[in-house]
């Protein structure tokens, strides 16, 4: 099985290579690549009464208890207008607990989300995030719980939003903790703001005594295997956000940025792309990965 993304070339070696338990749903997978094992449904205890309902807790620990990190849904042969989660999974929507790594429409793969911060901890995060904005020393490292400088890839998101549910200011930052994200997207947005302060017509003190900050994860949830405006516009719905990557840089818009809002799957990469100052065709350019984002809230500080 390869899955390659439309107009890139050769196929790129398969996701699902080194992944370890598999689930297709919907049919076989074709050639199972090195390192990974293809499961049938019915050999993980509680995944078929899971997909077959509404709540994606069970998914999720059928999926742990079975140490299955990836199911492989094929939209075509799923009920995409059933309101259950295998219908949800055939329509690419958002599903608490999951990511999807790659979307076509012949195929999606989707993947355990590592854990998110807890409640408690979200909010602390939240608070610390304003403190760093109003301008206090960052804690050391070793004050933040274990849980929160734990190793792993993340990209976090700062959010400065104004009573009227406007974004005032917002950064992220990719780090290998959210501790070192946290630190690192307050500390680029404080600059940010400070040094356009007299055109902005307001201080940041101003601004943070009114305003709530927010705190969320970044979650890269899914690259698009097709590039036409059909599939866009099914795959990035609502709730996701436009992104490509190039090189070493990335870009994307908020699922709630105005440039954004409103528009189907294709307008918005357009309008992503015309942000950037490229062509708005862009999306057939071969040294660009397309994707979408999800914004995952993990703690609010009020003011």
């Amino acid at each position: 099985m390869s899955i390659g993304v439309a107009g890139c070339g050769d196929a790129e070696p398969s996701p699902l290579a080194h992944r370890g338990r598999f689930v297709a749903i919907g049919g076989p997978v074709g050639e199972v690549p090195e390192g990974a094992e293809a499961v049938a449904p019915a050999a993980v205890p509680g995944l078929d009464e899971a997909l077959a309902g509404d709540d994606p807790a069970p998914l999720v620990e059928a999926m742990r208890s079975g140490n299955v990190q990836t199911l492989v849904i094929d939209p075509a042969r799923t009920d995409r207008a059933a309101r259950t989660l295998v219908g949800r999974l055939g329509r690419f929507e958002p599903v608490d607990g999951l990511r999807y790594v790659e979307l076509g429409p012949g195929r999606a793969l989707v993947e355990r989300l590592p854990r998110m911060p807890s409640a408690a901890e979200g909010a602390a995060l939240a608070r610390v995030a304003r403190q760093l904005l109003e301008g206090s020393e960052p804690p050391l490292m070793r004050q933040f719980p274990p849980s929160l400088r734990a190793p792993r890839s993340v990209e976090l998101m700062l959010a400065v939003r104004r009573p009227t549910g406007a974004l005032a200011l917002w950064r992220s930052s990719r780090s290998s903790s959210l501790a070192g994200a946290l630190v690192a997207a307050a500390r680029d947005a404080r600059a940010r703001w400070l040094a356009r302060e007299s055109s902005l017509g307001s201080s940041l003190d101003a601004l943070l005594a009114a305003s709530s900050v927010e705190v969320s994860v970044l979650v890269d949830d899914g690259t698009l295997a097709a590039r036409d405006a059909a599939f866009l516009d099914l795959a990035v719905g609502p709730s996701h956000g436009p992104a490509f990557d190039r090189r070493t840089s990335w870009h994307y818009l908020l699922p709630d940025a105005p440039a954004r809002v409103g528009k189907p799957g294709h307008e918005a990469f357009e309008a992503l792309f015309r942000d950037n100052r490229l062509a708005p065709d862009s999306a057939r350019r071969a040294d660009f990965r397309l994707y979408r984002i999800r914004v995952l809230p993990l703690g609010r500080s009020s003011p």
